[in-house]
């Protein structure tokens, strides 16, 4: 199962702890210095960043 989580606005970027927890919950089960976690701090990149994982996720394969 891949997590992705995305910081928005100007409180998720600038906590600690937030940026922690959401690093963490995103953080790849097999490879521990791979994050899927990203910051918006604002519209434009927030939409830059769904483009971006929507391209990762387009590359995958379901297998039964």
């Amino acid at each position: 199962i891949l997590i992705y989580t995305i910081g928005f606005g100007n409180d998720p970027v600038t906590d600690p702890v937030i940026q922690n927890l959401l690093k963490t919950c995103a953080q790849d089960r097999t490879s521990p210095t791979v994050y899927r976690y990203y910051l918006a701090p604002d519209d434009a990149t927030l939409r830059s960043i769904f483009q971006n994982i929507g391209g990762q996720l387009s590359t995958l394969r379901l297998i039964q």
